[in-house]
């Protein structure tokens, strides 16, 4: 079953990540707040649609499937640090190890009764400023390579840690078992789940802007959830609920196919604009304005859409 507004939403995150991920090595700085902001909603949004596709899928395969398939998420980021950005594995924990590992952990987290999948979910998310705050948050991570190093980098300060990420990943699956219950698809869009995200909204913005965090800039990634604060996590978790609700409400037009075909593929995308990023785009050495970035990164953008048709078409043959 293919939910074309996962799939919409997907390509989205996708979207808004080419401009996360390519701004670093393009635009000139200081980074302007809106740009900041723009890139920050794509790696939640996408990591809690992974998590989702676990609840969609989890019939049709064993923990087996997900634990090979994770094995091979985790393994491709290894093989970008190593021959992309010439890092050692895990230390930076880039957004597919955090993917690979979750896969099969949001599989056995939903075996669990309903109420503790809301409670470890919870717990995730609470624990994550307690250890920041307990352990330390360091600004740079990625010169430590010890074995204890990267485990700090994995569950506290890598770009994406297991505290909170790993508790987005399995709201996704927790989210997936509600919406594709018996087989149907329950959408976001209906009062009840309206005045959920205004709530959420409206709380995570209001703890956000009082207590924003230091908001790092790191290697030129300017999300703003570094570190990720209860704030950011509340709202991000609205911005999911608000952007699914969306499409939706939404009919679906001719408009919004670029970001279907995208999200369809969103993983070979993934791979291919960082190599783009990596061999191309950081060699050029050279930083333009807002208006030429913006060029750039739409440019950039209908060719990763443009490899996303011609990888359906490949695989109608």
């Amino acid at each position: 079953m293919r939910d074309v507004t996962i799939d919409v939403t997907r390509g989205l995150a996708i979207f808004m990540m080419i401009a996360a991920n390519t701004l670093p090595y393009l635009l000139m700085r200081p980074v302007p707040m809106p740009v900041r902001i723009y890139g920050t909603f794509a790696a939640p949004i996408f990591i809690t649609l992974a998590g989702m596709m676990v609840a969609l899928t989890k019939k049709k395969h064993n923990f087996s499937y997900f634990l090979d398939r994770g094995a091979m998420i985790v393994l491709i980021g290894v093989l970008i640090d190593v021959f992309l950005w010439s890092v050692y594995p895990f230390v930076g924990v880039d957004v597919l190890y955090l993917i690979g590992i979750s896969l099969p952990i949001a599989y056995l987290f939903l075996k669990a009764d309903g109420k503790l999948r809301w409670a470890i979910i919870g717990l995730i998310f609470l624990l994550t400023p307690v250890l920041q705050y307990t352990v330390g948050y360091r600004e740079v991570h990625y010169l430590d390579n010890s074995l204890s190093g990267i485990a700090h980098s994995l569950l506290i300060d890598g770009y994406f840690p297991l505290f909170p990420w790993l508790g987005f990943s399995l709201l996704g699956a927790q989210l997936g078992s509600l919406r594709w219950k018996d087989e149907m698809i329950k959408k976001f869009n209906d009062p009840r789940m309206v005045a959920i995200i205004v709530a959420l909204l409206a709380i995570g913005s209001t703890l956000w802007y009082a207590f924003p965090g230091n908001a790092y800039i790191r290697e030129g990634y300017a999300e703003l959830f570094y570190p990720p604060t209860i704030g950011f996590i509340i709202t991000a978790i609205g911005v999911i609920l608000l952007a699914i609700a969306i499409f939706d409400a939404l009919p679906y037009n001719r408009l919004l196919e670029p970001f279907r075909s995208m999200g369809q593929y969103s993983l070979q995308i993934y791979v291919v604009h960082l190599m783009v990023i990596a061999l191309v785009i950081q060699h050029l050495n050279m930083k333009v304005g807002l208006p030429e970035f913006i060029v750039v990164y739409l440019l950039f953008s209908a060719v990763m859409y443009i490899l996303s048709v011609g990888l359906r078409e490949l695989k109608a043959k």
